[in-house]
C-alpha cells in the first residue's frame, strides 16, 4: 500500500501526538498500580497492628470453676438416665421396640 505525499504530510505530525498519548496512558496505568500497591500495604499494616474486637454478644464469659462443671455433668447424666428409665417403664411395648440392641459374641 502506497502513501501519497499529501497523506504523508498529515501523518508525520500526528505520529508525535499518538506516541505522546500512548506514553501518557502507560504512565497512568503505572501510577494506578503503584497507588493500589500503596493502599494494599497500608491495609496490611493496619490489619497487623489492629486488634479485632468481638461484638458484645459473642464475648466468652467464664462463670463456673472447672471442677464444678464435671460434677454438674455427672449429675446431669444421671438425671437423663433416670428420665429414660422412667419413660421406658411408663411407655407401652410399642415404644420400647428397637430401643435396646442385644449383641451376641
Amino acid at each position: 500500500m502506497t502513501i501519497k505525499s499529501i497523506d504523508m504530510q498529515v501523518l508525520i505530525p500526528k505520529v508525535n501526538e499518538v506516541s505522546r498519548v500512548q506514553q501518557i496512558q502507560q504512565q497512568a496505568n503505572t501510577n494506578q498500580q503503584q497507588e493500589l500497591a500503596a493502599q494494599m500495604a497500608q491495609a496490611a499494616v493496619k490489619n497487623e497492628t489492629s486488634v479485632n474486637e468481638l461484638p458484645a454478644g459473642e464475648k466468652a464469659v467464664i462463670r463456673d470453676k472447672p471442677g464444678e462443671e464435671k460434677d454438674r455433668n455427672k449429675s446431669g447424666k444421671e438425671d437423663k438416665r433416670k428420665n429414660i428409665e422412667n419413660e421406658d417403664n411408663e411407655g407401652d411395648n410399642e415404644t420400647l421396640v428397637g430401643r435396646n440392641i442385644d449383641v451376641i459374641a
